[in-house]
């Protein structure tokens, strides 16, 4: 879950903080942006695997579960995938 969705559920900034593994003063920081509607400019980039989307799908039409370390292990085999397996790294 993110910090938005938890705190429209109404759990307290400490509950999240404890949940996530963060610090309040985080939580409380990424509150206060999204009241003020900032967005993160990480957003406006390119995500690596959009250039593999139709790879992905041929994939995923393919196999029953969705075995990221597989997927990744296959693109990087069958189509010279520079990604992380960690998306978005």
């Amino acid at each position: 879950m993110t910090i938005k969705t938890l705190a429209a559920k109404g759990v307290p900034k400490r509950a999240i903080a404890r949940q996530l593994d963060l610090s309040e003063g985080t939580v409380r920081y990424h509150l206060t942006r999204l009241a003020a509607g900032a967005r993160d400019g990480r957003a406006d980039q390119p995500r690596r695997a959009g250039v593999a989307g139709d790879a992905i799908a041929h994939w995923m039409a393919h196999h029953d579960r969705a075995n990221l370390a597989a997927l990744h292990a296959w693109l990087v085999a069958e189509h010279a995938y520079t990604g992380s397996l960690r998306f978005g790294a």
